[in-house]
């Protein structure tokens, strides 16, 4: 104490910690060297895994994907690139990330289709999401590719599960009995005239109406004669509902509850319970209204055959039926390994019961609080805007009552609202499309690519501000499902996004200085920013077009020919038709917008800016009339 200390210059550290500071100096230089260089990142990745370290493998490989996605597409290594997928999909599967390593898998695959390893980590992906079957498909693919390869050790157990669980069930033979259109329409005459008995001897008040049988199949509630608006055309009591409060106490619903497995959906208690009174036969209380269930593979689009399906190739709807199909198929797996009792129906029989449920069950509000129930007689009221009834449970009687809303003429069919939904929900959901419908939509991706100005400060900006799930879980990525509407709100979410994330200079500078700005209501910043934003649209549309081969006027030709071999293949082809016109409409407004943008417009009032004899469609209009003022007045520009 009291000693003068030297200079801290001058205090020498001891050779051993020297020698240790090189080290990591030298560690650390190399790490820096090697951001951009993917060889050197998968190094060092490989090295992690070896260490038993996945996450921080995954990690690395991540960055080295990221490091070759930034070259140029003609310079990117290909077998780099498959490797390193491969390995992270291998790293993912180790820290029970399964559906990231599918997603990994699967891009090995679209890269390269003659590479067997690609197969190989799909089928260890989808055989741990208990996607038996499909995880064999693609250990088959595999070893068709690559006959040396050994794989016994992942097929044999799957073919065993597969044995077990009734996957490879394919028909519906084992349901008891066929509903409409599996026979005449005489003898279902008949089964609907019983029907109608057994509702009225258990209290139903059903007025004059009948349920039309069409030649193609389908089926619609008719008044027999004229009926006045304010007039109670039926009426079903509580007991008549099969409700999810009281399909949860049969025996096989409480040992599902019981066993702690969590379903995707309480659709399945219900669905059981269908097959289970089916089964039964005669004896089933329900007996008569299962009759007139359709029991048929046209149901749903997911039981269509491969060559309907074709009509739908590269459309966002053939990809939501198959990850409807995809995530039945698991719900069965899941629960039949969960609840062995469940095998006693077959997968087929399951995701018939299924979509039966999806089809019919509707939420009701009984005093303060909601329940599902299946509702018979009602579930067969076609969907039609504006509807004709108006129904829900009355608390006073105890009843579910459908009231016509205004006066429906002898013979006139009567609908209720099925909500606002595009062609592609109400197909995949009931199996009917409508022939004009301007909720229609299409999906359009976009992302923020990682040498945008400000890219880490947005994507914090995203994270913290956005409401919505959008289609992707992916940070500088989103999906918009959006119909041909500028009006409407899903497209004001898409144009804040993309304003936002193309906001660069003075145009970022105005977001910063107003933190408690809305991500999903930004309007139109700059005239470079739309103009960026609308290009973004023009290419994301156009590269979604690119998917479809053949001609959209092909389409219209075989819509407007009507002329189909049954209804199925006409809801196919109008979907697709569908898609292909919202992804026009954004083409053509992104089209229009740019021209009106990038032309002189010196001098020429605003008024006449949103009237170019060019643009006809009114909602395209409307978009236009919100761009102009960035043309004719400079404060907003600035």
């Amino acid at each position: 104490p009291g000693e003068a200390r030297p200079p801290l210059a001058l205090v020498r550290m001891p050779k051993k910690a020297r020698q240790r500071r090189k080290a990591k100096k030298a560690k650390q230089e190399a790490d820096d060297k090697a951001l951009d260089d993917p060889k050197a990142l998968k190094e060092i990745g490989v090295n992690a895994f070896k260490a038993s370290d996945s996450k921080k493998a995954a990690a690395y490989f991540t960055r080295a994907i990221e490091s070759i996605l930034r070259q140029p597409p003609e310079t990117q290594d290909k077998g780099l690139h498959l490797a390193l997928l491969s390995n992270r999909s291998a790293c993912f599967v180790l820290q029970n990330k399964y559906i990231e390593a599918l997603n990994d898998a699967s891009s090995c695959v679209d890269l390269d289709p003659s590479w067997a390893k690609g197969y190989v980590r799909r089928g260890v992906a989808l055989s741990n999401l208990q996607r038996h079957t499909t995880a064999l498909e693609a250990f088959s693919k595999a070893k068709e590719l690559d006959k040396t390869l050994s794989l016994d050790v992942h097929t044999k157990p799957l073919e065993m599960a597969i044995q077990q669980l009734r996957l490879d069930s394919d028909d519906l033979a084992n349901l008891p009995e066929a509903g409409d259109g599996e026979t005449n329409a005489e003898v279902m005459r008949q089964v609907y005239g019983r029907f109608f008995n057994f509702m009225r001897e258990h209290g139903a008040k059903i007025g004059d109406i009948y349920v039309n049988l069409s030649t193609e199949g389908g089926r619609g509630v008719h008044v027999r004669g004229d009926v006045g608006a304010g007039s109670e055309v039926l009426r079903i009591p509580e007991k008549m509902l099969i409700t999810m409060e009281m399909v949860k106490k049969r025996p096989l619903q409480s040992k599902i509850i019981a066993s702690g497995y969590k379903l995707r959906s309480q659709h399945s208690f219900m669905a059981l319970y269908l097959l289970e009174e089916l089964h039964k036969g005669q004896g089933s209380f329900w007996h008569r209204y299962l009759q007139t269930l359709p029991l048929k593979r046209n149901i749903s689009p997911v039981f269509y055959p491969p060559s309907l399906l074709k009509l739908l190739a590269n459309t966002i709807t053939l990809q939501t039926i198959r990850f409807r199909a995809e995530a039945l198929r698991d719900e069965y797996t899941q629960l039949s390994a969960s609840v062995p009792e469940v095998r006693r129906y077959s997968l087929m029989e399951f995701m018939w019961a299924r979509c039966c449920v999806l089809s019919r069950v509707v939420g009701l509000r009984k005093k303060t609080s909601k329940f599902l129930a299946m509702v018979p007689l009602v579930d067969m009221v076609n969907h039609g805007r504006p509807s004709s009834v108006h129904w829900g449970y009355d608390d006073g009687t105890d009843h579910v009552h459908l009231i016509t809303n205004q006066y429906v003429k002898q013979g006139q069919q009567i609908y209720v609202s099925y909500g606002k939904k595009p062609n592609s929900r109400y197909f995949v959901n009931y199996g009917f499309t409508l022939a004009k419908n301007p909720e229609n939509e299409c999906v359009l991706a976009f992302s923020m690519d990682t040498s945008t100005p400000h890219y880490q400060e947005k994507l914090e900006v995203l994270r913290q501000k956005s409401r919505q799930r959008d289609l992707t879980d992916v940070e500088n990525c989103r999906e918009f499902s959006v119909n041909a509407n500028a009006r409407d709100m899903r497209f004001r979410r898409m144009a804040s996004f993309l304003r936002f994330t193309n906001a660069a200079g003075k145009d970022f500078e105005l977001f910063r200085k107003s933190p408690g700005f809305d991500l999903e209501t930004i309007g139109p910043v700059s005239i470079s920013n739309e103009i960026k934003m609308l290009k973004m649209i023009e290419e994301s549309s156009t590269r979604s077009l690119k998917r479809f081969s053949g001609d959209l006027a092909t389409d219209h030709k075989m819509l407007k020919a009507n002329r189909w071999a049954d209804e199925a293949q006409m809801h196919c082809v109008r979907v697709r038709a569908n898609e292909r016109e919202v992804l026009r409409w954004y083409q053509n407004l992104a089209q229009k917008g740019l021209q009106v943008l990038t032309q002189n417009w010196e001098g020429v009032r605003k008024s006449n800016i949103g009237k170019l004899k060019e643009i006809k469609e009114a909602s395209i209009a409307s978009y236009i009339l919100t761009i102009t003022p960035l043309l004719t007045d400079p404060n907003l520009n600035n």
